[in-house]
């Protein structure tokens, strides 16, 4: 599903695609992220759409999404942020949150091309920790 929907929860967010792993600084790329909760707008796992703006374009090419469709992740989060690396291709995309809502984990998760979008596959862990902060905003 693709755009608002009840069981999508808008965060006011940024997301920075980084060309390597060791780069300081990474290009702010425009676009729309939610959390998409599990049992709502046919989602059947709680995962992160990034939609609309350059998202789809920039993060699929940085990522080889359209010739793979997805691909396995690291994930590390802290609190309000979350970034996802690929070390073979040497990409990493971070997300800023205004809300702590990831927790702190370092784990395994996938990155994949939606309609108009991009997905981003959380660890069970993390996934419980975004759902019991979506509690809240439901």
């Amino acid at each position: 599903m693709t755009g608002p929907a009840y069981g999508k929860i808008r965060l006011d967010a940024s997301l920075l695609l980084y060309d390597s792993l060791d780069e300081d600084s990474g290009d702010l790329v425009s676009c729309i992220v939610y959390v998409h909760v599990k049992g709502y707008a046919g989602a059947s796992v709680t995962h992160l759409d990034l939609e609309g703006g350059e998202c789809y374009g920039a993060v699929s090419r940085a990522f080889g999404l359209d010739e793979a469709g997805y691909r396995y992740v690291d994930l590390i989060s802290e609190g309000d942020f979350l970034i996802a690396r690929h070390k073979s291709l040497g990409k990493m995309l971070s997300i800023m949150t205004s809300e702590s809502l990831f927790g702190s984990h370092s784990c395994r998760g996938v990155i994949g091309v939606k309609e108009e979008g991009v997905y981003i596959g959380l660890c069970r862990a993390m996934i419980d920790e975004v759902e019991s902060w979506a509690e809240s905003k439901l």
